[in-house]
């Protein structure tokens, strides 16, 4: 009878082990697979159109109010959090035209628009092996340019009999500050499309400034859907 009992408790204990192991080594397996997805990165890369609007509020400049169009490219890093949803850093390099003064009162047409952004992306376009039809993405940064902007309550005009103009504009501020984003993504063909939707804050306080981006993702659309 002793025997039998311990027959039994050594049968029970060695088939508890053999559990404890298999479930140990999956619960390691997941782990590994969890830090190895968790830590992982990749690269995406966009192209596509922008426009910029600054509405001035103060009557006396809406006159002053201009539209800038131009085309970016945007390089963006995933960092991985899940298949279906990654958090992201870009950049939105764009070449903008459009009316703009420098200080010397000339009139210039081109210029660029940098912005730094960190976004959190689901759904569709949020990562190569995302299978969502359609996502979206929100986050904040923010945004360099050379681009002169007229502040009502600094700048200054001053006759200038020199300048093209006859006008010389001071404490002229450029389009830059703290940039939030939002919008839509949605499968074409082998790729993503997006619809970007963009604040600037300039710190110019009768002025509003927004934007639109429509850009086209590469290799992460319906075609590599499994």
């Amino acid at each position: 009878m002793k025997k039998f009992t311990f027959t039994n408790a050594l049968c029970s204990l060695l088939i508890g082990w053999v559990l404890v192991t298999v479930v140990t080594v999956d619960a390691e397996a997941q782990r590994r697979r969890r830090r190895s997805y968790y830590s992982s990165a990749e690269m995406m890369y966009s192209v596509g159109a922008v426009g910029v609007f600054p509405r001035y509020t103060d009557d006396l400049f809406k006159n002053f109010s201009e539209e800038y169009f131009g085309l970016t490219f945007s390089p963006r890093l995933n960092l991985m959090m899940g298949r279906e949803q990654s958090l992201s850093m870009a950049l939105y390099l764009s070449l903008l035209t459009g009316k703009y003064p420098d200080e010397e009162g000339n009139e210039q047409n081109l210029a660029y628009e940098l912005p730094f952004v960190i976004n959190f992306n689901f759904g569709a376009g949020a990562t190569h092996d995302a299978s969502n039809p359609f996502g979206g993405f929100f986050g904040l940064g923010y945004q360099f340019s050379n681009l002169n902007l007229i502040d009502p309550r600094e700048s200054t005009f001053d006759l200038d009999p020199n300048s093209p103009t006859g006008l010389r504009i001071t404490n002229l501020k450029q389009m830059e500050g703290f940039y939030f984003n939002g919008g839509f993504r949605f499968f074409i063909g082998s790729g993503t499309g997006n619809i970007h939707l963009f604040l600037v804050s300039t710190g110019i306080k009768d002025l509003r400034t927004f934007g639109v981006r429509f850009m086209y993702t590469f290799g992460n659309g319906s075609s590599y859907r499994r």
